[in-house]
């Protein structure tokens, strides 16, 4: 006799109840099965989400697709950004939700620079590479801050001077001197962060728009600077340039924590020995 009619015999000699009954077991068996599948997939599932949710603190875990790497800090600033060792607090002088084409958008084209971004996609650049620069170093902060808040006129009681504006950055960090503490600070303005350019249709209405978006060189150059734990001298000889020429010069050199002087004599005479640079714009 075949094992398969010989079992099939058995099984037909069983009583009925004995038969559900070895059923019912199995099916159990198999339910039981089922449910510590489920349960360990569902807990692998949690500890997955939770360990992203620690390491997107420490780790970028964005991968950028975009041609241009827009949204992904160079690998030379990186470098810069984890050698910072003191912390910087970054303040954003608009909420993350007005900063995207919110209220923004609106005070950029109607207050201030007749200009738009129009697709908010410069808006939206900034917001990613200040979540990488948190990313790429714990010491570095980013606050966003609604200048119509009372809190942000807390922030800015000793900016009062400044001439803060929607979208501008303060970027501080604290240094300790002859055991004081002493802050140093730098504004990154709307306009270091952003190229605007004119239409060639604004007489007929038409808006400038915003074209291209410096926020790494703006914001890079601020962080070195309030972290420095010295102020170079710089001179700028200007006697043969245009004003525009030292003027670029001059900016520059300031975002990167240089006092700047001029000698615009037409004979030069000494120039001092605290220089630690010399430009001759020609």
């Amino acid at each position: 006799m075949k094992i398969k009619e010989f079992f099939k015999n058995i099984f037909s000699k069983m009583p009925k109840s004995q038969d559900k009954k070895l059923r019912n077991k199995n099916a159990l068996k198999h339910g039981s099965y089922a449910i510590a599948i489920t349960a360990i997939v569902v807990a692998v599932a949690v500890a997955v989400n939770v360990l992203l949710a620690i390491l997107s603190t420490r780790v970028n875990l964005e991968i950028d697709l975009s041609a241009s790497k827009a949204s992904t800090l160079s690998a030379e600033n990186v470098e810069f950004l984890k050698g910072v060792d003191r912390d910087v607090k970054v303040t954003v002088c608009a909420s993350k939700d007005d900063y995207i084409g919110g209220y923004l958008d609106y005070y950029v084209a109607q207050a201030k620079f007749g200009a738009t971004d129009a697709t908010g996609q410069y808006y939206s650049q900034t917001i990613k590479l200040l979540e990488k620069y948190e990313v790429a170093n714990n010491h570095i902060k980013v606050t966003f801050i609604d200048p119509q808040t009372p809190e942000f006129s807390e922030v800015i009681k000793e900016y009062q001077k400044s001439n803060l504006n929607y979208g501008d950055m303060i970027v501080e960090a604290t240094h300790t001197v002859e055991g004081k503490d002493v802050k140093r600070s730098s504004i990154v303005t709307f306009e270091d962060v952003y190229r605007i350019t004119e239409s060639e249709y604004a007489s007929y209405g038409d808006t400038n728009k915003v074209t291209g978006n410096f926020l790494e060189t703006a914001l890079t150059s601020a962080i070195f600077k309030v972290t420095s734990t010295e102020t170079k001298n710089a001179v700028i000889i200007g006697t043969h340039c245009s004003l525009t020429t030292t003027e670029y010069f001059a900016s520059i050199l300031g975002l990167n924590n240089f006092n700047v002087s001029y000698v615009n004599d037409v004979v030069i005479g000494n120039i001092s020995d605290d220089a630690d640079l010399i430009i001759i714009a020609a």
